[in-house]
Formats: structure tokens, sequence, C-alpha cells
């Protein structure tokens, strides 16, 4: 079930027991390459003591976790990695609190390296406090989960988050420090205002020559509520890429989420946000 807090709505609220499902045959044909999965996200008073989820992709097969991001249960300024099955390590960061509204840049980057293996960073704001490149992860065509622990077919549901996620951004390729230090410190650099043909910068914005590696892009600003999770980024990069740098524009495909309940259980659409 769906409810409305306020309208003109900036985030989504999940109160243990909704998640988004992003279909696995249009997430991983980048999640499989390089890429960056970014996140602005706040907790809130939590109400289970349960390893809540970030995100999640899980085997359909064997149920077993390809790769997550789990609240640690005993520290409330942490999270904790999965990847490939198995527990790998625990990010903990003085700017993060579960228990409270504050909302934090959780960034996910992956690189293929020359053994063959993912050179995977997680960044907590403008911070890289993960690295690892032991594993090649294979995703296959597992869904992609946000706010729970959920594989494709359903069969498997459980640590809903509880917290709201302002916005959700996917990059087909692996950002620089530097970059994702530049989206913590801009939050707003995507809005958009009016190109200056005399400088070719997008005044009020930042212009951005990454803008052509975005391929999806969902801020949940509706003016009602809705289940389906619609991808803005090909509205973004119409309006920001014919530029000097793209004077053709870049090409773009929608990646559309839903937004699922437990019988019994709401989302609620909010004015919150950062």
């Amino acid at each position: 079930m769906l409810t409305s807090e306020q309208s003109e709505y900036k985030s989504v609220y999940f109160d243990d027991g909704g998640w988004i499902q992003f279909n696995g045959l249009e997430t991983n044909s980048y999640l499989n390459n390089n890429f960056t999965l970014q996140m602005w996200v706040s907790g809130a008073e939590q109400n289970s003591n349960d390893s809540k989820t970030l995100l999640s992709i899980i085997d359909d097969n064997n149920e077993q976790v390809l790769f997550g991001l789990f609240i640690n249960t005993t520290i409330n300024n942490a999270i904790d990695v999965y990847i490939d099955g198995n527990y790998v390590d625990t990010v903990i960061n003085d700017d993060l609190d579960w228990s409270k509204i504050k909302f934090n840049l959780i960034s996910i980057s992956s690189e293929e390296t020359n053994n063959n293996t993912n050179l995977i960073k997680i960044f907590v704001n403008e911070n890289e406090e993960f690295t690892n490149s032991d594993f090649d992860v294979q995703l296959g065509n597992n869904d992609l989960i946000i706010g729970g622990k959920v594989n494709s077919s359903l069969t498997q549901a459980s640590n809903f988050w509880t917290g709201y996620f302002d916005e959700i951004r996917l990059w087909n390729d692996a950002l620089t420090s530097d970059e994702i230090g530049f989206h913590f410190s801009t939050p707003e650099k995507l809005i958009t205002s009016t190109d200056n043909a005399e400088t070719d910068i997008i005044e009020g914005s930042y212009e951005d020559p990454r803008i052509c590696n975005l391929v999806g892009l969902w801020r949940f600003n509706y003016n009602n509520p809705t289940s389906n999770i619609f991808d803005e980024s090909c509205l973004e990069l119409n309006l920001l890429s014919q530029n000097a740098i793209n004077p053709l524009g870049c090409a773009c495909s929608d990646i559309n989420g839903v937004i699922y309940t437990l019988p019994g259980n709401s989302v609620g659409f909010s004015k919150i946000s950062l």
C-alpha cells in the first residue's frame, strides 16, 4: 500500500516492509561491467534490530547474496558488506547514524581489473571507506533490490529498510573519487537551468562531462503516490547534454522500477529531503 505524507514529494519512505525492484535484464548490462551506483539515503527511528538492507542482489537459484549492503546490528554508524555469499567487511563512518533522519551519499563503484576481477569501492559521502579486488562478481539477470533482501522471484523477502531514499543514480563507468566528492558537495548539480552560449556553462548548475555516463536517475519527485518508479535520466540527458561537449546529445534507455510491500505494510512518499 502506498501512502502520502505531503504533496510535492521529494523522497520515498520505507517502514520495514517495502522495497524497490529493478529488473536485472535492464540493470545488469551495466552492473556486470564498470559502473557507479549512488544513493542519497537516510535512516529513521528503528522499530526492529534486524540487519536492514540498503541494497541487495540475490541469486534466484540458491538465495546467495551476490552483492549486498546491510546495517550492522551492533554498530549504529556502520554498513556490512557481502560479496559472492561472503561477509567481507564492515564499513564504519562517523557521518552515519541510522537511528535518525540524516542523509548521506553512499556510492558503490566497480571496475574490471587486468586479472578479470572487480575493483569494488564503497564511499560514504566523499570518503572512500572500502576497496576490494578479490572477487569476480557475476550477477546474471538477478534483480537489483533497494531496501530489502529480496530475490527476483519473491520467494525470499526480509531485512527491510526503515528510512528515506531521496535520490538514486546509476552511471555506466567507475567514477573517480574527485567526481564522487563533487557529487557529495554539490547534490543539486543535475538541476537544470539555462545554457550560456558564450561560456558553454549551464548557469546555476555544473556542466558535467560525465553526463553521457548517466544511465539511471530516480528522484521520487512526484505529485501523487505511485508504485512505478520512472527513470528520469533520459529527460536529464536531453536537457543537459546538448552543449559544446556533446552537441548531439547522449543516447539513453529507461530503467524503471516497481515498489512492492508486504501485506499490511506501507511505503510513503515524503517532502523530507536533503
